[in-house]
């Protein structure tokens, strides 16, 4: 059973958008959806923030069950069969048993590793070194993306009336879903949202920024730098980056 998950930081943005009411139970529904139990109910604006979350968490667990996957053939399968070894696996191997025979009484902790591991070790054939690799390329590949988008969206908050408007933008939100609840008249504060939204699209415009610019850039479109597809297969971007 898996004993964690991963709440991504880009999350905290829409928390924000949350009391702490509100908040408790979009934590509760997402150790419900993760480990079973009771869906607590959910207001619309809390619901629409959960069903992102649960879609990232279910594409998290598919990307975690696969690397299981994989790591367990690899490890039944022992690398490649015999009959496949390359001439050097074979001279190493011939290497080993000479010097087995010739050493017959040395401890088995001094020995030296399997010649065919050492060999796959060295060209860097090892299957679970190769899936090490693999999380590591698109770990920082992602990371780089969101790090970049994290980087406008604070300098664009770093000017007064940008960081009003998007304050102003929130607060209408929160208001606007809580009157829908309630069934009270949106109107009203559909305006002062719409305003709001005018406001910050101009000092974006004035400082330069566009919406995308807050959004990660990821490398690979189809994968968007996760390794797999929405399908749950592995992406191929891995191996056109060598």
């Amino acid at each position: 059973m898996k004993k964690s998950f991963v709440l991504y930081e880009s999350y905290g943005r829409q928390l924000e958008l949350l009391d702490f009411e509100q908040s408790g139970r979009l934590l509760k529904a997402i150790f419900a959806h993760e480990y079973g139990g009771k869906q607590p109910a959910l207001d619309a604006l809390t619901m629409m923030l959960y069903l992102e979350i649960e879609s990232t968490l279910d594409r998290d667990r598919k990307q975690y069950d696969l690397v299981c996957q994989k790591r367990a053939d690899a490890g039944r399968q022992g690398g490649r069969p015999r009959s496949d070894f390359s001439c050097s696996e074979k001279k190493a191997n011939a290497f080993k048993n000479e010097n087995e025979n010739e050493n017959e009484n040395v401890d088995e902790k001094e020995r030296v590793p399997s010649a065919p591991a050492a060999v796959r070790r060295a060209r860097g054939t090892d299957p679970t070194e190769k899936i090490a690799e693999r999380e590591r390329f698109y770990s920082v590949r992602k990371q780089r993306a969101e790090d970049e988008a994290e980087k406008n969206l604070e300098k664009a908050r770093g000017d007064v009336e940008f960081r009003d408007a998007e304050r102003e933008m929130k607060d209408a939100e929160i208001s606007l879903a809580r009157a829908e609840a309630r069934g009270e008249d949106p109107s009203a504060l559909r305006k002062l949202l719409y305003m709001a939204k005018k406001r910050r699209c101009a000092a974006m415009a004035r400082l330069h920024f566009a919406e995308s610019d807050f959004l990660p850039r990821y490398a690979c479109k189809k994968c968007s730098d996760t390794g797999f597809l929405p399908n749950g297969r592995g992406c191929d971007c891995f191996l056109r980056s060598g």
